[in-house]
């Protein structure tokens, strides 16, 4: 499992492959015996330490220590009735400790132990040791050696590759039928027993994912996979669709490697990463009968992309002189992979500490260490816009842009919830130092609960419950609480209150964020940070600015004007997505609340006058800035995300 692309590789759970140079002894199997290829973790890695000797639950007998990872520590073992080897892969102290961490590990043992494929790690038991209180995995211990290190031999040989992504295939289409995909699919998690393609086998399923219950991996919304192999959805585009398309994406990287006995150039940085999943691949290198196949599993865009495992198997059975084209319908009895519906729940941050993550000095940053100007020392605060308003009939969403439900709440005649998003909305423009919409009306209890979402410096609960009630709506809730609803300080109203003024009510948001929660992981470059994925729409507006606002006030420009954002893409700062539509990757190395403003509008945003400090700005910087937005008809989107 990883947490982020820059972490330490998990160590693998196989041994080397026992065919060794001549005068090395080989370990036979069953010994677990002989020196450990890594130091033994050093006292106090565990507040009990795993050593030789340890009992796990009665059941297996810890052996030799293997390596550490940044997740986990694994360990040679055995079982104690039947002396079969296993690879015990133990979390670290901080992981384990928390609860949200525990739910999710233990949860897994319900899916991965149901994998039964002969290219899949077999997983034994995935437990809490009740003495000394660590969670661990017990699973298959392989000996074999990498696909990394056998690429270079199967350069070009299109029936061993056709034999290696066949058999691969079969065995994630059997995790994907059982509920599980693994994200992580990569050469180096990928075991060849004997060096035998034929019985190559997927390890690590560390960071699978249990479809079957809404909850996050154990890396909340962060990236989680390998950098040079993740799928685009793993950085946050498409709308995180996350299935079994992505490590048919992923697979598809791993057999192109393999077909030309190299890793693929597919980024060093993850803003490189975003840019090179969006060109045209060139697959002449690849042997010609794959060529189709790896189009199909290698598009950007997961719609376009290849499906289901069935579709790239019945693609690499399809003859080579057939048209080109979409993919056949699936064979006969075999499993087209659709998620199944999840109910709706909120995924904490693993190791987030309960209500709000605590203020902190911010600076965020653009890729290629760009450095946002004015960030290193205040950084970004947030204010979100959500786009569109949910206005839902009792228990039921209503359709993007229907017309607000007349139905009357049943256990309150006299009311509807039409008429509770209606008052709601009208008074939301009167809270001072506020963005603010109505994201969902229900009823409850014979009241109406409404879910407010956005930024706020004090608690609009208390206008919006007054302004129901004074049109006759009995309240029963108002929700402007996390983790909806974020905290603004006080110092940061006056830019607030500012680029309210230009918002344009009712109108679809141009700029939107791949999340509002970011869990902060070790990127490749070393630094800690988490990846945030900002998409703006600038149809229609012949001038368009972004800018930050910190925590203290200060409003700083990221993108000036439309020269400089011809400038970005040209740079590949910014990438350009097609109709007026772009893409900014940032990494935010900070913990608490961020913010992006998008102003756009017919004339020049006069980015000289917005982007001040509280000190430069002058007593009538707030009605020089309303009069010059309302003049130049500027109109502004703000979003909002935290980090943890």
């Amino acid at each position: 499992m990883s947490a982020g692309p820059g972490d330490p590789p998990e160590p693998t759970v196989f041994a080397p492959s026992t065919s060794q140079p001549a005068g090395q002894p080989s370990t036979p199997p069953g010994a677990g015996v002989g020196p450990p290829p890594a130091e033994p973790p050093s006292a106090g890695s565990f507040a009990t330490r795993i050593e030789p000797g340890v009992i796990l639950n009665g059941i297996y007998v810890v052996r030799r220590f293997i390596g550490r990872g940044g997740m986990a520590e694994v360990f040679e073992g055995a079982s104690l009735q039947t002396d079969e080897r296993v690879a015990i892969k133990v979390m670290l102290p901080h992981f384990a400790a928390d609860p949200n961490f525990q739910n999710i590990f233990i949860g897994e043992a319900r899916t991965l132990t149901k994998l039964s494929h002969p290219a899949l790690i077999q997983y034994r038991l995935i437990t809490k040791e009740p003495t000394l209180g660590v969670l661990y995995m017990a699973m298959e211990f392989i000996d074999g050696i990498p696909l990394t290190d056998a690429m270079h031999g199967l350069k070009g040989d299109e029936a061993k590759i056709r034999i290696l992504l066949r058999r691969l295939a079969e065995g994630l289409r059997a995790a994907h039928e059982v509920g599980v995909y693994h994200r992580d699919i990569s050469p180096d998690n990928v075991i060849l027993l004997q060096d035998r393609i034929d019985r190559a086998k997927i390890i690590d399923f560390g960071i699978a994912k249990d479809l079957n219950r809404a909850g996050g991996t154990i890396v909340g919304d962060a990236f989680a996979g390998k950098l040079g192999y993740a799928a685009p959805e793993q950085f946050g585009e498409f709308d995180r669709e996350i299935g079994p398309w992505t490590d048919i994406y992923s697979l598809g990287l791993v057999i192109w490697a393999t077909a030309v006995g190299h890793d693929i150039d597919m980024g060093g940085t993850i803003f490189d990463a975003l840019n090179k999943r969006h060109v045209t691949h060139d697959f002449s290198s690849a042997p010609p009968g794959l060529r189709r196949v790896l189009d199909g599993m290698l598009k950007a865009d997961p719609k376009e992309r290849f499906r289901s495992m069935d579709e790239v198997l019945a693609a690499l059975d399809r003859p080579a002189a057939e048209p080109e084209g979409s993919a056949p319908p699936a064979p006969p009895g075999s499993t087209v992979w659709a998620p199944p519906p999840q109910p709706a729940a909120r995924r904490e941050p693993l190791g987030a500490p309960p209500g709000r993550p605590p203020k902190a000095s911010t600076s965020a940053r653009r890729p290629r260490n760009l450095l946002i100007p004015g960030l290193a020392a205040g950084g970004l605060f947030v204010v979100v816009v959500i786009g569109v308003i949910l206005l839902l009939s009792p228990g039921k969403h209503a359709p993007a842009g229907a017309a607000p439900t007349a139905s009357v709440a049943s256990s309150s005649p006299g009311w509807t919830l039409a008429a509770a998003k209606q008052a709601a909305m009208a008074v939301l423009p009167s809270i001072p130092c506020s963005w603010l919409d109505v994201a969902d009306v229900a009823a409850d209890q014979g009241g109406a609960v409404v879910k407010l979402s956005g930024v706020q410096a004090s608690s609009a609960a208390g206008a919006v419950r007054s302004a129901l009630q004074n049109q006759n709506v009995p309240v029963a809730r108002i929700d402007d609480d996390e983790p909806d609803v974020a905290s603004v300080d006080q110092a940061a109203c006056q830019p607030l209150e500012a680029f309210r003024s230009m918002r344009a009510a009712g109108s679809a948001p141009r700029l939107t964020a791949s999340g509002h929660q970011y869990t902060m992981s070790l990127q490749q470059d070393g630094k800690t940070a988490a990846l945030a994925v900002l998409t703006f729409d600038v149809a229609g507006a012949k001038e368009v600015a972004l800018f930050g606002v910190e925590p203290n006030g200060a409003v700083t420009s990221i993108i000036p004007d439309r020269a400089a954002l011809s400038t970005d893409v040209k740079q590949s700062i910014v990438t350009d997505l097609g109709s007026e539509r772009y893409q900014l990757p940032i990494e935010t190395d900070h913990k608490g609340l961020s913010t992006l403003v998008l102003v756009t509008g017919d004339t020049k945003v006069d980015a000289g006058l917005l982007a001040k400090k509280p000190a430069d700005r002058g007593a009538d910087w707030l009605d020089r800035t309303r009069q010059a937005a309302k003049a130049a008809g500027w109109t502004a989107d703000l979003v909002w995300y935290e980090t943890s």
